[in-house]
């Protein structure tokens, strides 16, 4: 049976399953006595209380958990071995977290919009030396993370654990979204920046959200 209370439970109202991270020790060490489990979203005692992010978004949840019964194969391994194995799992996460393949994607959608629109003097906007500059020092952060990845990658293929770059490509990932988002709010411009048009929407939301994806990486 576990009782008690998971935070931060992301995309909890659409799961079936959750990893759950469970004291079944009280008298060890905290991190020795914890044990890793797969628990059915859907077991009798398991209620969720949706969390508002800073973009008025519902994207996590807090999971409370009222006597619920695991059973023996919804353990992970060996019991209160749990804190070895979440700490493997985080560091894979944190460095898919560094979501550089959206940044991409998104750069290179920017760079494609700014490219279209016009600048002053009969040139496109990317081609203003200002803008021109602002592009060129994202590009720089974005490719410097992107080594940086695949660096830690080459090293989780070679049986080699990641150090502490694993948690900070995290959260250099999330601010490089942020910047990006900065930069397609310049692009635009002040009077498209009010307009209703999809592609002006899609960037404002993303604008709204670039604080709470900080906030969660760094967490």
């Amino acid at each position: 049976m576990i009782d008690g209370s998971k935070a931060w439970t992301s995309e909890g109202h659409f799961a079936d399953l959750m990893i759950c991270l469970a004291r079944t020790n009280p008298n060890v060490k905290p991190q020795t006595g914890l044990s890793l489990f797969i628990v059915d979203m859907k077991a009798k005692g398991i209620s969720l209380q949706p969390v508002i992010t800073i973009d008025s978004g519902h994207s996590v949840n807090t999971t409370f958990m009222d006597s619920v019964f695991v059973p023996d194969d919804g353990l992970i391994g060996g019991v209160d071995k749990g804190w070895t194995y979440a700490k493997f799992l985080l560091s894979h996460e944190r460095t898919n977290n560094a979501q550089v393949h959206r940044s991409r994607r998104e750069f290179t959608r920017l760079k494609d919009l700014a490219a279209a629109l016009p600048g002053s003097g009969g040139r496109r906007l990317i081609d203003e030396p200002a803008m021109c500059r602002r592009f060129t020092l994202v590009e720089a952060n974005l490719v410097s993370l992107e080594v940086t990845v695949l660096r830690i990658l080459a090293d989780q293929t070679e049986g080699r654990e990641p150090g502490p770059e694993a948690s900070i490509v995290k959260i250099i990932g999330s601010e490089l979204q942020q910047r990006i988002t900065e930069l397609a709010m310049e692009v635009l411009g002040e009077e498209e920046s009010r307009s209703s048009t999809r592609a002006t929407a899609c960037w404002l939301r993303k604008r709204r959200a670039g604080p709470s994806v900080t906030c969660s990486a760094a967490s």
